[in-house]
């Protein structure tokens, strides 16, 4: 068992260090902070408003399934640099999601991490200001890590299962 849970690790870290260099890739071809005075800014920046996402105090807007109002916010400017930036998403068809919940968005897994639905999520909840941002559905071994599955629950992941679905789906939440 550790040594699957260590190929696991080191799947985790390859995927990581492959989107550190990436976002330095295209922050150089975008514009993005160029000398090292800007990146320390700009980590500083990052690291002030995301620090606190999977440590701070819950707080009054934390739904049923754990999503942290408060949490979704703060790391909102990091959604939008990835979304803008590193992966330029385009969204279409938007127009044809129901103007109520509850209904099932569904994306094709690009690897280990679910960035997948929680870009989805992000970019919904950017087109549809105000209304309820989409529950996104995370693997089992994901949940279970102990550090990710603080922050990962507060950005509105839920562990993948079909009763949790139902229960989302139920309940008039997007998923």
């Amino acid at each position: 068992a550790s040594g699957a849970a260590g190929r696991e690790r080191d799947v985790v870290a390859q995927a990581l260090e492959e989107l550190r260099a990436g976002i330095r890739d295209r922050s150089r071809r975008s514009g993005g902070p160029a000398s090292p005075g800007e990146w320390t800014r700009f980590f500083q920046t990052l690291r002030r408003r995301l620090g606190p996402l999977g440590m701070s105090e819950r707080t009054a807007k934390v739904d049923a399934f754990g999503m942290d109002r408060d949490a979704v916010q703060r790391a909102v400017p990091m959604l939008d640099f990835l979304a803008d930036r590193y992966w330029r998403i385009e969204i279409r068809g938007t127009e044809n999601l129901p103007a109520r919940s509850p209904y099932v968005l569904v994306t094709n897994a690009g690897g280990p991490v679910p960035y997948d639905g929680l870009m989805l999520a992000h970019a919904v909840s950017r087109i549809r200001p105000g209304a309820e941002r989409p529950h996104f559905l995370v693997a089992d071994w994901l949940v279970g890590t102990p550090f990710a599955q603080p922050l990962v629950t507060r950005l509105g992941g839920v562990r993948a299962c079909h009763d949790n679905a139902r229960r989302l789906l139920r309940g008039d939440h997007p998923v």
